[in-house]
Order: structure tokens, then C-alpha cells, then sequence
């Protein structure tokens, strides 16, 4: 920070071994730098020669010196820098402006140029300390920034009157709590002149500027009415929940008779309303819940007991499922959904008795025909197409499915005629097709289990295997759908 002070003429007349006669003059003073305990003082000089003869200025430089009558002080004063032309030559007539710059504590006071006794030991006064010099500043800053913000507030310019007023705060903070309250003042005069325009928002904002410069009841009554506007406003418009929130910020301030009467109408009204709303949005999120996946996947282990038209036989078989379903409709009220099922199924028979025995009683091997010691392999393979419907619930979801598909039955084994003595072998895939029926429930939308009833046919032009197989199965596994 650079101070310049007024300027101060200081005439010394010197004569140099009575040849060349300088005079000098102090043209201006600066306090630059302050910092901690010390700070620059910069003399701007004039050495004029107003001999008859050449002489050089530098010797005048070498008998200068900045003193103070305080001996603690003086002895801190140092040189900083000095103008380089300070060592020129100067021709009678001629002059040369320059300056020198010392380190002075912020303290030393009554500081004056002294010259050397050779020079004939002359002394003026130069400056007081730098802290007087600057309470005298701050002092006189304060009282012309304070007197214009005075005239702008009363003129109604409170832009530029806080502008002053914080200004007179910088020049002296001492002063802080007089100013806070003109402050306050001011934003308390621009929130009036925007409530009066009907500019509520920036109005609050005052309001509450001002508070904090001066804690006001009547500020509070003021910040509470222009909320009370607001929510009226909304409250004409059916904004309830809107009119509720201005009027709960109207009372945070301050208690309005006519805002706690309108608050306490409105409010069960708002909460219904906001119960409603809860509720809606709840219902949408479970909604677009049960939209994903878009697709389900499951996978299925079963037990069926599978009846055999030609033996009348059943027996128990095993049976994995892969499935797919594309949700196809799903609605938001209901839930009612519909699904394309595509499925495949890969299923064997479970011997219980020994030996072919559960096999030969199955198929009803005729007589004539023993199986050999060889077990005989039997596996169905179906593959399924349909549709299913049903009502999807994140919790407990009952699913009816219907499919129509392709069976095959996979036959290995080796026959042996008890009249003939001939073998006859078997190793061949049978083809049919058949439907199935099925009641799913789906827990957590993850675990499925169900019952199904499925019905498929058989050709075979010997007649081994052709016939219907009728199917009740149970089943337990994992859908994600």
C-alpha cells in the first residue's frame, strides 16, 4: 500500500567547499509497504545548483541523513534505495529530481533530514510517525465516507450509501456498530421500495440483510407479511401445498393472527393431498417396477407321473425346464399381465422296481418280445410355444399358461422274439405333439412353483411306443420376470 502524503517544501540551501551551492527542496512524501512494526517512507527530492559552478550531487547524498529524537527508534531507521541519478553532476542552473527510500519503525515520530556538520549541520522536520499519520487518514476518511452516505441515505440512494458506509467501516472499524445500524437501515429502506413495487423475493432478501446487521422485530413483521403475500397468492391459485410452505416460513419469523387461522385451514387439506400424491407416485414406481425385465428367464426342476393309453400304466419321470417370457401387455391398474411363453424340456424316467422291470410294465412289452439284459434308454424331449396370463405383484403372483408344442421320445434298447430267436434293436427318436396346461405362483418375483397338466401323442408304426401319455407334474424353481 502506497500513502501519499501532501506535498511538503523544504528548502536547505548547501554550499559545497564554497564552489558549487546546491538547493534542495522536499517535493512529496509516500509510506509504502507497511508490514509488522516497519514501513517505507519515500522522500521525493529537488537539487537544484544555484552556483556559478559544476558540482556533484552525490557528496550532498553521503551527508543526508533521517533521524528521530528517539534513540530506540533512530537506531532502526535504514536506507531501502535511492534514486541512481542522485550521483549526477549538475551544471549551475540545472537540477535533478530524485528520491530516497528508508525503513522506518512504524513508531519513530518527529522524524527530520539532518545534514552532515561539514555541510553545516543543518536539520528540518519531515514527518510524524507512520501511525499518526494514519489514524490522521482514517480518522479524516472515515467522517467524508460517513458524511456522503449520510446525504445518499437520506436522498433515498441506499445502493450508494452502503457503498459509503462500508467504506467509513474500512477507515475505522472501531466505528463498526454505529455504521451496522445505518446498514441496516439502508436494506430496511430497499426492501420497502421493492415490497412497495410488488418485488417480494428481492424485499425478503433485504429484509433478512438487514437483519443481519440489527436484530428488529419489527424487520421479523416485515419478512413474515411479504411471506403471508406470497402464500396468498398461491392459496388463490389452489397452490396449497405451495401456500402452506409460505406461510410456515411467514410464522418462522414472526406470529401473524390472519396467517395462522389461513395455516390451520389449509394444512389437513395440504397433508390429504400429499398422502394422494405419496400414494400415486408409489403406485407408479411399482408400476414401472413390474415393467423390468422386459423379458423373464427361468429355470425349473420337476416331477411328473406320466399314464401310458396302452399300458394304463403311470410312472414317475424327472424333468428340467429352460423358459423364456417377453412381456407382451402389463397394465398399471390391475396388473393384469400377458406373456409369450417359449420353453424346453428335457425329461427320463425314475426306476423304482428291479431290473426293466418299471420300463416293460410302462410300455406293455408283448410276450413275445423280451428286453434284453442291456437297460433300455428312454428320454422325452418337448419343445413348447404359448401364452400366459396373470396377475404380477411384487410379493405373490398367480400365472395360468397355455402351450402347444412338439414332444420326441428318444428310445434305445434291444428286443429279443421268444418265437423267432431274432434280436431287434432299437435306436430311434419318435415324434408328436401334444399341449400342456399350467398354474404357476411366483413368490418375490424370483421362486416359482406349480402344477401342470400336459397331454401328447405318439406314432409308431410298430407300435412299441404309439399311443397317449397323459401328465401330472409339480414343479420348483427360479423365474426372474
Amino acid at each position: 500500500m502506497k500513502k501519499i502524503l501532501p506535498i511538503l517544501l523544504l528548502f536547505i540551501t548547501v554550499n559545497i567547499y564554497s564552489q558549487p551551492e546546491f538547493k534542495i527542496s522536499i517535493e512529496n512524501l509516500a509510506w509504502e509497504k507497511p508490514s509488522g512494526s516497519k514501513v517505507n517512507l519515500t522522500i521525493y527530492i529537488k537539487i537544484k545548483n544555484v552556483g556559478t559552478e559544476k558540482g556533484w550531487c552525490e557528496d550532498i547524498y553521503k551527508g543526508m541523513y533521517l533521524e528521530c529524537p528517539d534513540s530506540y527508534y533512530n537506531d532502526k531507521i535504514e536506507v531501502y534505495d535511492y534514486s541512481r541519478n542522485i550521483t549526477n553532476y549538475i551544471n549551475p542552473g540545472g537540477f535533478v529530481e530524485a528520491f530516497l527510500t528508508y525503513t522506518v519503525p512504524v513508531e519513530a515520530d518527529d522524524l527530520y533530514f539532518k545534514f552532515d556538520e561539514s555541510y553545516g549541520g543543518a536539520t528540518k522536520y519531515v514527518s510524524e510517525s507512520y501511525r499518526k499519520w494514519l489514524s490522521r487518514m482514517n480518522d479524516s476518511k472515515y467522517e467524508m465516507d460517513y458524511s456522503e452516505a449520510e446525504s445518499e441515505f437520506y436522498r433515498g440512494n441506499y445502493d450508494n450509501a452502503i457503498l459509503k458506509y462500508k467504506s467509513a467501516i474500512e477507515a475505522d472499524n472501531s466505528k463498526r456498530s454505529i455504521v451496522n445500524e445505518k446498514l441496516a437501515a439502508c436494506y430496511e429502506g430497499k426492501g420497502d421500495k421493492n415490497f412497495e413495487k410488488n418485488i417480494y423475493n428481492p424485499a425478503i432478501e433485504d429484509y433478512k440483510t438487514a437483519l443481519g446487521f440489527k436484530s428488529s422485530a419489527q424487520l421479523k413483521e416485515k419478512i413474515a407479511k411479504v411471506y403471508k403475500v406470497l402464500g396468498d397468492d398461491m392459496h388463490s391459485k389452489g397452490l396449497e401445498t405451495d401456500a402452506l410452505k409460505y406461510y410456515d416460513l411467514s410464522l418462522s419469523y414472526y406470529e401473524l393472527t390472519d396467517v395462522r387461522v389461513r395455516k390451520n385451514e389449509i394444512e389437513p387439506v395440504v397433508k390429504k393431498k400429499d398422502a394422494e400424491e405419496k400414494r400415486l407416485r408409489e403406485k407408479k414406481l411399482a408400476y414401472q417396477k413390474l415393467l423390468k425385465p422386459k423379458t423373464g428367464f427361468g429355470l425349473d426342476g420337476s416331477i411328473s407321473f406320466i399314464n401310458f393309453s396302452v399300458s394304463n400304466k403311470s410312472k414317475p419321470f424327472w424333468g428340467v425346464t429352460i423358459n423364456s417370457m417377453p412381456k407382451l401387455y402389463v397394465d398399471e391398474a390391475s396388473h393384469f399381465t400377458a406373456a409369450f411363453n417359449i420353453e424346453a424340456t428335457i425329461s427320463g424316467l425314475i426306476s423304482t422296481g428291479s431290473g426293466n422291470s418299471d420300463y416293460n410294465e410302462f410300455f406293455k412289452i408283448d410276450s413275445i418280445y423280451d428286453i434284453s439284459k442291456a437297460s433300455p434308454k428312454l428320454t422325452i424331449y418337448n419343445v413348447n410355444i404359448g401364452m400366459g396370463i396373470g396377475i404380477l405383484n411384487q410379493k405373490f403372483s398367480p400365472m395360468l399358461l397355455v402351450n402347444y408344442g412338439v414332444y420326441s421320445m428318444m428310445q434305445s434298447l434291444s428286443l429279443y422274439n421268444n418265437e423267432t430267436s431274432d434280436y431287434k434293436n432299437i435306436d430311434d427318436m419318435y415324434w408328436g405333439i401334444g399341449f400342456k396346461v399350467e398354474l404357476d405362483f411366483l413368490f418375490s418375483r424370483r421362486i416359482v412353483a406349480g402344477y401342470s397338466f400336459r397331454q401328447f401323442s405318439i406314432s409308431d408304426n410298430e407300435k412299441f411306443f404309439d399311443g397317449t401319455y397323459t401328465s401330472h407334474s409339480v414343479k420348483v424353481g427360479w423365474l426372474l420376470f
